[in-house]
């Protein structure tokens, strides 16, 4: 199955009305059809006491290295960057569990030097996550505190998560770490004494929809089209939405974009995690509201199908501007449907 994952195409989206189908149901050729459901986060927090100032222990935690170290059971093998210094520097991971090979992708996103830290990380190309960091100074050293989230149920993807238990072992190599880091700063820290603050674990729940098309074309065909300069610019024409070299130059990184989407305009990031050109791209999109989109491109019925799925998460905090992008979600099913059909159009109209 070829596929391209993508994030990025529009501003705010996931608080929307309409019909949930379930995953797997067939279209007709030409007709748009829509699909919600609910993507689940599994979670795990846990805060301890480090005996070392803040920017002691943000050095620590920025090197990938000790997650290695303390992977005993796992035998983890790094590639790339020893050092999270700036955004956009990744270091990929490689493992086995339960005989089934494990590729994480690290990649630092934001960083207040000695405060606080967010990780993003994708595993097998598929599931998405979060690793936090914050730090507090407190009598005689920092209050750690991090939290851990994993994309644990989609239907759109494989879920590594109950299959392989995947949520225990990363809560394990993450308690691990953290015992390790315990130890470092303190020769004389005993495991039973440390816990002032216990772990937990949490869920979160984020709406996500839908959107599908049947293309008279190859599926190579269509994604040789999204990810040419004529679809940047169709985008950029019709929506005022400029991805720049995000797409077109099929490589992971780090690309500003340019939007100004129902009278909203900002400058986002793109991160593009993983990109293969003809398979798939992950990204992530983090502006004043952070979103995701995922297109998927698989054969079907002499054609293809192009669906593209989207999820906005919450806001944090919530401000006059950002209410005013989300009071206008309501016109994104219409926008998408609009975008899918010109695609169509655009790509019929070449053969």
């Amino acid at each position: 199955m070829q596929k391209v994952i993508w994030v990025a195409l529009l501003l705010g989206v996931g608080l929307f009305s309409g019909c949930a189908k379930k995953p797997g149901e067939k279209f007709e050729k030409g007709v748009i059809e829509h699909r919600s459901y609910n993507i689940r986060f599994w979670g795990y927090r846990r805060a301890v006491k480090v005996k070392a100032d803040p920017q002691a222990v943000d050095a620590y935690l920025r090197d990938p290295g000790h997650l290695v170290s303390a992977s005993k059971s796992l035998n983890i093998k790094m590639e790339g960057s020893s050092l999270a210094e700036k955004r956009g520097d990744q270091v990929i991971f490689r493992t086995q569990h339960m005989g089934v090979p494990i590729t994480m992708n690290l990649v630092l996103w934001d960083r207040v030097p000695a405060q606080e830290v967010l990780f993003i990380f994708l595993m097998n190309d598929t599931l998405m996550g979060f690793l936090r960091y914050r730090l507090r100074p407190i009598p005689e050293g920092t209050r750690f505190d991090f939290e851990l989230e994993i994309e644990e149920t989609n239907p759109l993807l494989e879920s590594l998560i109950q299959t392989l238990g995947v949520d225990d072992m990363l809560m394990k190599l993450q308690d691990d770490d953290v015992e390790m880091m315990l130890k470092h700063f303190d020769p004389e820290y005993q495991p039973e004494k440390s816990r002032e603050f216990l772990g937990e674990n949490f869920d979160k729940l984020y709406q996500a929809r839908q959107v599908s098309i049947w293309i008279n074309a190859s599926s190579r065909k269509v994604a040789n089209y999204l990810a040419s300069p004529a679809f940047t610019e169709l985008v950029r024409q019709n929506y005022d939405i400029d991805f720049g070299q995000a797409f077109t130059s099929r490589n992971p990184g780090i690309y500003p974009l340019k939007v100004n989407f129902l009278g909203n305009a900002t400058t986002p990031d793109a991160l593009v995690m993983s990109y293969e050109f003809g398979e798939h791209i992950f990204a992530y999109w983090a502006g004043k509201i952070n979103a995701r989109i995922q297109i998927f491109v698989t054969p079907k019925s002499s054609g293809s199908e192009m669906t593209l799925a989207y999820m906005l998460e919450s806001p944090s905090s919530f401000t006059v501007e950002i209410a005013n992008i989300l009071a206008n979600t309501a016109q994104i099913p219409k926008a998408v449907e609009q975008v899918m059909i010109e695609i169509k159009n655009d790509i019929e109209g070449e053969s």
